[in-house]
């Protein structure tokens, strides 16, 4: 769940696209749009379907091809998403969307640093209205790189522009962690598990009462974990949240 909230974050759908007096690339346009309202809405096959029709009427759309690789970017069909953000690139070398897009998907597929070098050239572009996006993107790069101290500083840009991404706060967090600033982190877990409350998210509420157990705070973090067991009991953070339940009863013993 909270891998597709993360992809479903840092890409950019495109969702219009400009009139064509031609009837086909009309057709193709409305396909477009009722294929990118519908993966918004979390329906990716009939999602799919649209858009491979608006494919077949237009197959030189950049867009289409872009949303495509978003559609079998969230089926876990990386290789074909890669196929598709990279021919939208071909019909458009300016489109920062896809480039965006490109960078992460890159990052997704273990290659994180060229994923990187595509998100630079994103930021490079001062039109692009969503950097916050890239800068998460690039945060995620490097948080998968392990290289947690520049993650933290993209993901600070990103939470400058918008404050409110459940994904973005979460690894900020988790950076935190890494870093081993405890008691930061056990803060910011915090907020992002009242942001994060309506995706039903259970990593940062795990998180967060690791925190408070690292900074000695046992009675915190075992009310924490307690109330992860009740609210998830069948997700692998409840299990390992009763893993340190023991661990904390027999060590007050």
């Amino acid at each position: 769940m909270f891998r597709l909230l993360l992809l479903l974050s840092f890409i950019t759908l495109f969702s219009c696209a400009s009139k064509n007096p031609k009837q086909t690339k009309h057709q193709a346009t409305l396909k477009l749009r009722i294929g990118t309202s519908l993966l918004s809405q979390g329906l990716y096959p009939q999602a799919l379907a649209e858009l491979l029709s608006a494919e077949k009427l237009d197959p030189e759309n950049a867009a289409v091809q872009n949303n495509l690789a978003l559609a079998y970017l969230v089926r876990d069909k990386v290789d074909l998403a890669l196929v598709h953000v990279r021919r939208a690139l071909e019909l458009k070398p300016d489109y920062s969307d896809a480039r965006n897009n490109y960078g992460h998907i890159l990052t997704l597929n273990g290659q994180a640093q060229e994923g990187i070098e595509q998100l630079k050239q994103v930021l490079d572009d001062l039109t692009y209205a969503t950097p916050e996006k890239t800068y998460a993107n690039l945060g995620y790069a490097y948080f998968t790189m392990k290289d947690y101290s520049s993650a933290l500083e993209y993901y600070k840009k990103s939470l400058k522009i918008r404050r409110e991404s459940c994904s973005t706060f979460n690894y900020y967090s988790r950076s935190l962690f890494e870093l081993k600033q405890f008691q930061e982190a056990a803060t910011s877990f915090d907020h992002t598990a009242r942001l994060c409350q309506k995706n039903q998210t259970a990593e940062p509420r795990y998180y967060g009462a690791l925190s408070y157990f690292k900074i000695g705070n046992w009675d915190l973090a075992k009310a924490k974990f307690l109330e992860l067991v009740n609210d998830f009991p069948e997700n692998v953070y409840a299990k390992q949240s009763q893993r340190m339940l023991d661990l904390i009863k027999e060590a007050q013993q």
